[in-house]
């Protein structure tokens, strides 16, 4: 999406062409090890990037401490964090570019939850930092960290999601928009705002691209020209319009129903565990068989997974003898 990052912020990136298509074709010709590679990836982002939050938040002032005490291994601690979180986004994008078919294949159950892990952390990312405050901003006008800048983050955040919206067949495009809507619950309020700002709008984007802005907008950037500016346009019309068409026919399940899977709060739980007996939806249990074969609740060690409709057990579901627990 941004082939070149600010050389003040973040080193200059070399792709090789032929590299990637190295990268692409070994991912493509072994599954396998593509699927356990990309969820160590994603695995990876979410411990960096919620280490990341949990060290932010103890730096930057707010209303009842004006400047908290730092010191400076806690901030070199949190600049790196920061450092692998937009370096695995960029390792993310690249091999969901060169090797697709990873994420995107609808006919295999790791390929789909891994897509939903993803578009997870993307909708993490997006809420927690495009908030009314920014964060971020107190960090860069603070002058605290040279590396700890929106640009890097979020150029990467929507680099991948373009490729997956724009870049795909309409089918795999809406395919995606219903799981932001459905599994990720995505603020598009947050997404306007990073794009836009607040109190900007989508088709009035081309002259609120050229004004000043109180707030970091994406759009507004130098780097991104005048075909980046569309791509995130077409972002944010096509994830408008689906979560418009959805909220008339689609009715989202009640967090205090009792057969919603307290995993996720977002799927009925369909499936039981034996010999433990704990129960979740099948999304949750999928992708924690990726890595693991112990119970969410009580670590016991599950033999079986069973349907709680039908009571048969469910053989597609089974944990990769691959991965171990703790790499």
């Amino acid at each position: 999406f941004i082939q070149s990052l600010r050389k003040d912020r973040v080193q200059d990136s070399s792709p090789s062409i032929k590299y990637q298509q190295e990268i692409g074709r070994y991912l493509s010709n072994n599954i396998d090890d593509a699927i356990g590679f990309l969820n160590s990836l994603l695995e990876q982002l979410n411990w960096a990037f919620s280490e990341f939050m949990g060290l932010l938040k103890d730096l930057v002032p707010t209303k009842s401490r004006y400047m908290p005490t730092i010191e400076h291994r806690q901030m070199k601690i949190c600049s790196t964090c920061f450092d692998v979180t937009v370096s695995l986004l960029r390792t993310i994008e690249m091999t969901i570019c060169v090797a697709p078919i990873i994420m995107l294949d609808k006919h295999s159950t790791k390929s789909e939850m891994l897509l939903i892990r993803l578009l997870q952390l993307l909708g993490q990312i997006i809420n927690r930092l495009a908030t009314k405050n920014y964060v971020l901003e107190d960090i860069e006008r603070l002058k605290m960290y040279d590396n700890i800048q929106p640009y890097p983050i979020f150029s990467a955040v929507c680099g991948i999601l373009v490729y997956l919206i724009n870049r795909t067949s309409t089918e795999t495009s809406s395919r995606a928009c219903r799981a932001i809507y459905n599994e990720v619950d995505l603020d598009l309020s947050c997404l306007h705002r990073l794009i836009y700002d607040s109190d900007s709008d989508a088709s009035n984007s081309a002259s609120s691209s050229s004004s000043s802005s109180p707030h970091f907008t994406l759009i507004s950037q130098p780097e991104i020209n005048r075909s980046e500016a569309y791509d995130l346009d077409e972002l944010y019309r096509k994830l408008n319009d689906t979560y418009q068409m959805l909220a008339k026919t689609t009715k989202k399940s009640d967090d205090n129903d009792e057969s919603i899977c307290i995993i996720c709060y977002s799927h009925q739980i369909q499936a039981e565990f034996r010999p433990c007996k704990h129960q979740a939806c099948l999304s949750c249990i999928n992708m924690h068989f990726m890595t693991s074969k112990e119970c969410f609740f009580c670590k016991t060690h599950v033999d079986q997974v069973v349907d709680l409709i039908t009571g048969r057990v469910i053989d597609s579901i089974k944990p990769n003898e691959n991965n171990t627990k703790d790499k």
